[in-house]
Order: C-alpha cells, then sequence, then structure tokens
C-alpha cells in the first residue's frame, strides 16, 4: 500500500508490504533485495522505479534471502520510500497515474494499488 492516494511534486512515496501471521505458531517469510518487491509501473505499465534502483536508475538486486521470524498473530512490515525520479538523469518523473505493484516471496501476496502523482 501507499501512505496516500496521491503526492505533490518531490514528496516522497511511501510504500509498505506486510504480511500477518493468522496461525498460533511462529512462521518464517524470506526477506531480501528481491522479497518483498517493490515496482512503480506508468499508466503505460512500463516500470519507473523498484527497490533494485540504485540512485534513481535500474541496477542489479544481490540474489540471497533469508528468513525472517514471525510470531504467532503478528505482522511482518516493510517500508520503502521513492523520491519520484527516474532514469540516468534522476528527472522527476511524470504527472499522473500511477501503480505500485509489490510482491513478498512464497507468501502469494501480490498487490496492485493504485496512486497518483500531482501538480
Amino acid at each position: 500500500m501507499t501512505s496516500a492516494k496521491s503526492y505533490p511534486v518531490g514528496a516522497l512515496v511511501r510504500m509498505t508490504v506486510s504480511i500477518h501471521n493468522e496461525s498460533n505458531k511462529s512462521c518464517y517469510v524470506a526477506v531480501g533485495p528481491t522479497s518483498p518487491s517493490f515496482s512503480v509501473l506508468n499508466s503505460k505499465g512500463v516500470v519507473v522505479w523498484n527497490n533494485c534502483y540504485s540512485d534513481a536508475q535500474p541496477g542489479a538486486c544481490a540474489m540471497f534471502m533469508m528468513l525472517h521470524p514471525i510470531a504467532a498473530r503478528a505482522t511482518f512490515v516493510i517500508t520503502k520510500t521513492w523520491n519520484q525520479r527516474s532514469g540516468p538523469a534522476s528527472d522527476f518523473v511524470a504527472r499522473g497515474n500511477y501503480i505500485l505493484a509489490s510482491n513478498l516471496s512464497g507468501a502469494g501476496s501480490a498487490s496492485r494499488i493504485e496512486f497518483a502523482l500531482v501538480e
């Protein structure tokens, strides 16, 4: 999810993925550079940013995972921020509608949320 439905120019977009353990026993979730994944897509479905970007440019994610314990009835939460920039020049992206696509590996928790960047 995002912290707001719309963001003004330059505001940090705050993105959160969470998973809740509904059981009475602890469990584990795989966490690493690609899990959870956060991708921001423009209205044409093109990825303009993801959590593997470095200096607002596409980068390679390390390929390791660690098991993170989740206590019984507890919720695990990860938050990332995006500065609304993309590309080699690290320019602000165009105003308009965007989609946050997120996924937590092995947890069946893929989601897509729409938000807007406004003047």
